[in-house]
């Protein structure tokens, strides 16, 4: 009987060791998880590419080392999406940076204009207490007092500098800042040319550019 028992032992042996089914790696699955997410939507998920080329790796390496773990697909496909999704960063950075920033310049211009259109009431409601002339400048007096200065709102500021908006009455005669220099158009900054029946009210936008927007008196 103890001979019998002896030789069953290692059929035994041979029939759990069939059943020991090799597993498939968690890492090499996360890797392709992270690896295709970041592959199909890149934008918000850039950082997953270095994370998919991470964990392929390490899941490789275990699948290489021990028989009873499998993956090697998934290991794979992980690790080409992941390198795919990190090559895709620079490519990702130069459309998206140059767009924000001129998203950004677009969104100073529009405030200029607004400040332009604010001017323009200024303008305007200075006029009403003046006999309907226009202020030839920025400290120009109504007959009952009124400095045209003190109408402007006191938080105006230019959004390329940052700074205290520079609002520049300019004689009639003088050139219109797009025949200027570019030196001399400062962006951001509001040009008035005006005499006491009329004005033409331009800015600055980028690059020291006149912006396309032209405000009259409608005269």
């Amino acid at each position: 009987m103890g001979n019998e028992a002896v030789e069953k032992n290692p059929g035994e042996m041979e029939s759990q060791s069939q059943t020991v089914k090799a597993k498939t790696s968690g890492l090499a699955i996360a890797g392709f998880v992270c690896g295709l997410i970041g592959f199909i939507l890149p934008f918000p998920f850039i950082f997953l590419g270095p994370v998919a080329i991470i964990l392929s790796i390490i899941a490789l390496v275990q699948i290489n080392k021990n028989e009873n773990v499998k993956g090697l697909g998934f290991g794979i496909a992980g690790l080409i999406l992941g390198c795919i999704s990190f090559l895709m960063i620079p490519i990702l950075a130069a459309i998206a940076i140059p767009n924000f920033i001129s998203m950004r310049i677009r969104a100073k211009e529009a405030s200029v204009k607004s400040d332009m259109h604010v001017v323009q009431l200024c303008m305007e409601d200075w006029s009403t207490m003046a006999d309907w002339r226009y202020p030839t400048s920025i400290n120009d007096r109504t007959p009952t007092g009124t400095i045209f200065s003190e109408l402007l709102p006191g938080n105006m500021a230019n959004p390329f500098t940052n700074e205290p908006l520079n609002i520049r009455f300019m004689d009639v005669s003088e050139p219109f800042p797009s025949e200027y220099d570019e030196i001399s158009i400062m962006p951001g900054d509001i040009y008035i040319f005006c005499d006491e029946i009329d004005y033409t009210i331009l800015a600055g936008g980028r690059n020291g550019k006149s912006l396309e927007l032209h405000l009259t008196s409608g005269y």
